[in-house]
Formats: C-alpha cells, structure tokens, sequence
C-alpha cells in the first residue's frame, strides 16, 4: 500500500521564469514544518528541470516530477532540514 501524500500548500508557477519559481519555492518552504510538502506547478522550460535540482541541493526531497499535461509539471517537494 502507498503513503497518501498531503500536501499542505501549492505554488501555483505557471509563466514565471527562473529564478522567480525558485525564490518563491523557498520563501514558501522556509515557513512549512520539517516533512510538510509544497506542490509546484510549472510551466516554462526551464524551471521544471533547474527547480527539482536546486531545492534538492538545498537539502529538500522531491517526492515526484512530472509532467501533468501538454504544458505543466507538478513537483511535489517535503521540507526537510
């Protein structure tokens, strides 16, 4: 059986460019609890590749990475550390 994932807030990224989605996944996760999640939507290029790598380097698990439809991708991140 799979653990249900409960996300508690969603970023909703959708025309932004990097860095933007980036500054703001941070500000978000900054004020989340250790094991809560934070759902990204995206839809440019380059942040559903750069974001995943950068919040995992800041010490962050991405729980999933995929592309919803012809144009979003959701990311689902757990504050860690």
């Amino acid at each position: 059986m799979t653990e249900e994932i409960k996300v508690v807030k969603t970023l909703d990224c959708k025309g932004e460019c990097c860095p933007t989605p980036y500054i703001k996944s941070k500000r978000i996760l900054s004020k989340l609890r250790i094991g809560e999640i934070l759902k990204i939507i995206v839809d440019q290029q380059g942040p559903h590749i750069n974001l995943p790598k950068s919040l995992a380097e800041d010490g962050h698990t991405i729980l999933s990475c995929k592309q919803v439809n012809e144009t979003d991708w959701e990311i689902i991140v757990k504050k860690d550390g």
